[in-house]
């Protein structure tokens, strides 16, 4: 396999820039009212959180760039602080990347508040440019190596390399942008664009390494500056749902060697007590989202009685507001986008996603893998809202970083074990190329394949449902630094697979 293009400085970045993160660096800084921004702001890296009118602008111009259908070209007039080629970067990062950050939701963080930074800083400027540039690529059907395909007329060899040359060179100026300026805000920015950068290079082991990086810097900041702005607390929430997506990834195991990392983040964002949950109502989907996700993170696999029924009433309660809340749309007439009846039947599918772990809780031997077939028909049922919530994907390669569709598919085809079910459910994975964060539908789907392999295939080779002494009973990820495996226990012991050595040998169809 040929030698990774070498990002310049990135392995000893987060070394050299851990010193650098003094708590002290964080304070509040007063608004000069300069135009076009505060230059206090820019000094210090920060974002100043004034010019709602600009800010609306910037909104306004966002969406009406996503709505054109029109190809790429250079607006330098744009961007005057920045080349032609950097301004294009910045328009495919307008129209295409920041769209599809929003898939279900929209996220300031990335429309609005990135591109008002990258203004003002030549490290988050470079760096949003490099994640264009990979997005691009990606979205060309490159993967896995280190090619960029420019979208421009012609894709030749020659220019592909150019690209790739010109990616590879904005991100080292981002690093070394960087070091010259290492305020803790532009840490904190720099360090999330670099996790995507890093996932959409497939190079997990780098994105690990910053992601827990960046959690330190979360946690750090927000123990010094309670008053932290409300970038950071968007960054806070970036890093918050990378971890849950970890948390998912390693089946709510908090022993993982991973769960260090992420528990005290996540343990920052859990919400309220029992009684408090109770008496909670829902306003919103984004609101809805981030209660759901609280309670999928208080799960866990060996959690005492008392535990369980307390996250079982927390449960139940965000179910019945939920339900009021939809009834509440339902009865205003109010016409919902397509965004927004994605998001719905998302939630709808963690819902289910979640009961079910929550109930098989409660099963005398929840490891005995038939447990499972009494909840075929919500197995079904979740098949069904991931069709709607993934509606797009088949409309070209596909990155954002919400928890979508992927781990509860992947969950339903360890469990269930009815072969069209289950085959929907790898289909679904395997239509379109998505990256959820650190979830992508080619390695879901390629595991979920060697689940069916192992057990001799859909309904065991005959079409019937699977019979139980062939399940296999667990599924575990193990990541070191320098490998990234796949354990299938079976009921004869473990089987162990790197990532790269996994082949599909199953046709589904």
């Amino acid at each position: 396999m040929p030698a990774r293009p070498r990002i310049r400085g990135l392995d000893g970045f987060v070394e050299s820039t851990r010193n650098l993160a003094d708590p002290h660096t964080v304070r509040r800084v007063k608004c000069d009212e300069g135009r076009p921004t505060c230059q206090r702001c820019n000094t210090t890296g920060r974002i100043c959180d004034g010019y709602q009118h600009h800010r609306h602008i910037q909104q306004q111009a966002a969406a009406a760039a996503a709505a054109a259908a029109g190809p790429l070209s250079p607006a330098p007039s744009e961007h005057p602080w920045a080349t032609p080629a950097e301004s294009r970067s910045l328009q495919f990062f307008v129209e295409q990347t920041a769209v599809q950050f929003g898939t279900f939701l929209p996220d300031d963080l990335w429309s609005v508040r990135m591109l008002q930074l990258a203004h003002s800083s030549s490290c988050v400027r470079h760096a949003l440019v490099a994640l264009s540039a990979y997005h691009e690529r990606f979205r060309m059907g490159d993967g896995g190596d280190e090619t960029y395909q420019s979208g421009s007329s012609g894709s030749s060899s020659g220019s592909s390399s150019a690209s790739e040359a010109h990616g590879l060179r904005q991100y080292n100026m981002a690093i070394r942008a960087l070091r010259v300026d290492p305020t803790m805000h532009l840490q904190l920015v720099s360090c999330t664009i670099f996790v995507c950068i890093e996932i959409l290079r497939r190079n997990m082991t780098n994105a690990i390494s910053l992601f827990k990086h960046g959690c330190a810097l979360v946690r750090s900041v927000s123990a010094t500056d309670p008053s932290i702005d409300k970038t950071l607390r968007l960054i806070e929430a970036f890093f918050s749902r990378i971890a849950t997506q970890v948390f998912l990834v390693i089946g709510g195991d908090r022993d993982h060697s991973l769960a260090k990392t992420i528990l005290p983040l996540l343990e920052r964002s859990s919400g309220g007590t029992d009684e408090a949950s109770t008496q909670r109502t829902i306003s919103s989907i984004a609101e809805a989202r981030e209660w759901l996700l609280q309670l999928a993170v208080a799960y866990g696999r060996d959690m005492p009685p008392p535990a369980v029924t307390a996250l079982a009433r927390r449960f139940a309660a965000w179910s019945s507001a939920f339900d009021a809340f939809r009834r509440s749309i339902n009865k205003s007439g109010r016409v919902l986008g397509p965004a927004e009846r994605r998001a719905l039947a998302l939630l709808e599918l963690h819902r289910r996603y979640l009961s079910i772990n929550i109930a098989a809780l409660d099963q005398e031997d929840r490891e005995d893998p038939s447990s499972w077939d009494q909840w075929t028909d919500e197995f079904r049922e979740m098949v069904g809202f991931a069709e709607e919530a993934a509606a797009d994907d088949n409309d070209g390669p596909r990155f954002y970083l919400e928890i979508g569709v992927l781990p509860a598919l992947f969950f339903l085809c360890a469990k269930c074990r009815d072969p069209e079910t289950r085959r929907r459910a790898i289909e679904l994975m395997a239509r379109g190329r998505v990256q959820e964060g650190i979830w992508g539908s080619d390695m879901a789907a390629k595991v979920a394949r060697r689940v069916v392999a192992l057990e001799g295939g859909l309904g065991g080779g005959g079409g019937a449902v699977v019979a139980g002494d062939a399940r296999v009973r667990r599924i575990a990820v193990h990541a070191d630094a320098e490998t990234l495996s796949v354990g299938y226990e079976l009921r004869g012991g473990w089987v162990q697979e790197a990532v790269e050595e996994m082949q599909d040998v199953v046709d589904v169809d």
